[in-house]
């Protein structure tokens, strides 16, 4: 189907109740392609995960264990990863242009000012009470938070510029 006043292909899908993931031209149901993935990880994590277990049942049971309980939580994972939000039914376009998105940047905004404040003063004081090694560490601390604060203004100008 073409879009008239773009001239852009486009693809209809039918919304699903578990979403569809778009490939190209294709679609398929979100559910079974994060089927293959999220098992194949939970396996992995309960391979890796086995050897920390302290237990003294074999090293395959103890996996099979930790695979089983992790493969519905990296099959939703990975759900939450592939499905196209467009084809969800219910779902919101405009998810991000909410008020309490709105109201937790600004509530990001003060704590880190907040923070900034707080771990300065932290550096005077531990200066005037001779902890020298604290205060240098709430200066290292200091500097990281202001050098975190430059790369992601940064960032964010750089992305919203284009």
């Amino acid at each position: 189907m073409k879009d008239k006043k773009r001239n852009e292909a486009t693809v209809d899908v039918q919304p699903r109740s578990f979403g569809t993931v778009r490939f190209g031209s294709r679609s398929m149901s979100a559910l079974t392609a994060a089927l293959i993935p999220g098992l194949v990880s939970g396996i992995i994590l309960g391979i890796i995960l086995a050897d920390f277990m302290p237990q003294s049942l074999p090293w395959m049971v103890k996996a099979l264990i930790v695979a089983v309980i992790l493969c519905p939580v990296s099959m939703s994972l990975w759900w939450v990863i592939l499905v196209d939000p467009n084809t969800l039914s219910g779902a919101n376009p405009h998810a991000e242009e909410n008020i309490e998105s709105h109201w937790y940047g600004r509530a990001e905004q003060l704590s880190y000012r907040i923070f900034i404040v707080l771990v300065s003063v932290g550096c005077l004081l531990t200066s005037l009470m001779g902890a020298d090694q604290w205060a240098l560490m709430l200066v290292c601390v200091l500097i990281a938070m202001l050098s975190i604060l430059t790369l992601s203004y940064a960032f964010v100008r750089f992305v919203h510029y284009e």
